[in-house]
């Protein structure tokens, strides 16, 4: 009952999402499902219809290891908070938000042969937003360091360089922080349009989705 209470204590898009990485990870993990059926491929979408690769991109973060449940943990922090408060009652307006990041790193992707698995790079975008909605917010990384909520994505960016700045890999240096770079990028760019253009042009494009949704369909209320 307890794990049960947990479990819908969450809200509902943070716990439909970590539910379905956890779903993959596993099924992954015990070879009932393949990452070759998983990553993003625009030729295989567009000329064999395999349009669920639009939506395992962002849904497959590995097999079960550290690295998963640390990228559970940080869309569990972020994503929730996100949801329930900035986003209280506005479940329309934080799935808009979703899609919006999404398109975002799908046009990425098409400009660079370097993204196949996009759920990381939407983590980060994520963090990005979070650190600019609670700028006042402070934490503590690993317990150790005491970080500002604004500096929390360059702190987590230096982090994984530093892990990963052995020259001779051809993965490593710069190479490797490259989706987190071009992810706090797209973050920004969402952050601008849905906090900045409001103010100067009056009109909040961000929320209008959800509205014309509302208004055709009331009883979603």
């Amino acid at each position: 009952m307890e794990i049960e209470q947990i479990f819908f204590g969450i809200p509902p898009i943070t716990r439909y999402y970590l539910l379905a990485i956890s779903c993959v990870s596993i099924a992954t993990t015990f070879e009932l499902l393949s990452p070759l059926s998983l990553y993003l491929n625009w030729r295989l979408i567009l000329e064999e219809g395999e349009v669920w690769r639009l939506v395992s991109c962002f849904v497959f973060f590995g097999p079960l290891n550290f690295h998963l449940f640390l990228q559970l943990h940080f869309i569990y922090m972020y994503l929730s908070s996100l949801e329930s408060h900035f986003y209280i009652n506005r479940t329309l307006d934080c799935i808009v938000m979703l899609i919006v990041a999404a398109l975002e790193l799908f046009l990425i992707a098409k400009w660079s042969d370097q993204f196949f698995f996009l759920g990381s790079s939407l983590s980060m975008m994520l963090v990005y937003l979070w650190s600019r909605r609670f700028p006042d917010e402070i934490l503590h990384v690993f317990g150790l360091v005491q970080v500002g909520a604004p500096y929390l994505p360059y702190v987590m960016l230096g982090i994984n360089w530093m892990m990963n700045m052995d020259s001779n890999s051809p993965h490593g240096g710069l190479g490797a922080i490259h989706h987190e770079l071009m992810a706090i990028a797209a973050g920004h760019v969402l952050w601008y349009v849905s906090e900045i253009v409001p103010k100067i042009t009056g009109v909040d494009v961000m929320r209008m989705p959800g509205r014309l949704i509302l208004a055709a369909f009331p009883m979603l209320r």
